[in-house]
């Protein structure tokens, strides 16, 4: 099998794969190995460059689905998928209530495509009070990110009125990053920007926009014991991490995250991940 080299600047290790279960659905055993190239230093090129690619990677790209984090892509978008976990982590994100959460038809939440890019798979959902929210998990630092809320904002923005329509019809709307480094480097938990006016802080403009930045690297005391618990858990979701916390919300994330990773159906789901993500 041809070796892929990432660009960065030379540091990867060789990964090889085999199912738990060595037999295919077919009931005639397996003898494949799957074997992929990662780049482990993430100092280099932001994101290995991939982005001019199309194609996002993992937090951490690791061997089995029992080892994924909450921060890897494939695991956060399928426990996201949960609309009592969404709704929850949402409440806690924003700290009001949500009745509800609905995943709008035109999003794919079980299918992930490695090069669709960052926007598509992110949970846009709506809590029936004329607001939506778009959720995504970063894990690349590569400066683009402020950048990045303009773009999903459009987004959000030219799928809810067509040209010439009134802009009355815009909801309120909510893009959030949890990212897995301190996007502004200030020791934060959480950062949340809405446009002032310059010459007078105290006026908004009233766009009824709003970008919030989570980060699992904040030392100030800006949140509650269960934020810093559950922004730990991203990068540490293990049975350990969920047993020493208090958090009924760790817990019940947690909880799904076994299911995930015991699910059969879930595991061959990430092989074909690796496997497309290994043929781009």
């Amino acid at each position: 099998m041809p070796r892929k080299r990432l660009s960065g600047n030379g540091s990867f290790f060789q990964v090889s794969w085999q199912p738990q279960n060595p037999y295919s659905i077919y009931g005639f055993r397996s003898q494949s190995v799957k074997q992929f190239q990662v780049a482990t230093d993430k100092t280099a090129v932001p994101c290995y460059d991939e982005r001019k690619r199309g194609m996002l990677f993992m937090a951490n790209i690791t061997s089995t689905i029992q080892e994924l984090n909450l921060a890897d892509n494939f695991l956060f978008r399928k426990v996201m998928g949960d609309t009592e976990i969404c709704r929850r982590v949402l409440e806690k994100i924003l700290n009001v209530p949500i009745k509800t959460v609905n995943f709008p038809v035109t999003r794919e939440t079980a299918d992930i495509a490695p090069d669709s890019g960052t926007i598509r798979l992110d949970a846009c959902i709506n809590n029936g009070q004329d607001a939506i929210y778009s959720i995504e998990m970063q894990c690349c630092g590569d400066g683009e990110l402020p950048r990045k809320t303009r773009y999903f904002q459009c987004n959000i923005d030219s799928g809810l009125i067509s040209s010439g329509e009134s802009c009355t019809k815009l909801k309120k709307s909510y893009i959030i990053f949890i990212c897995t480094f301190d996007p502004f480097s200030n020791g934060r938990h959480i950062y949340t920007f809405e446009n002032r006016c310059l010459e007078d802080l105290s006026l908004t403009l009233g766009d009824e926009a709003t970008e919030i930045f989570l980060s699992t690297r904040g030392e100030k005391d800006d949140v509650d014991d269960e934020m810093k618990d559950f922004l730990a858990y991203i990068e540490n979701s293990t049975d350990a991490c969920a047993q020493e916390t208090s958090s009924p919300l760790v817990k019940a994330i947690h909880k799904r995250v076994t299911e995930i990773r015991l699910d059969r159906d879930m595991e061959l789901q990430y092989i074909n991940f690796l496997q497309r993500q290994e043929g781009i």
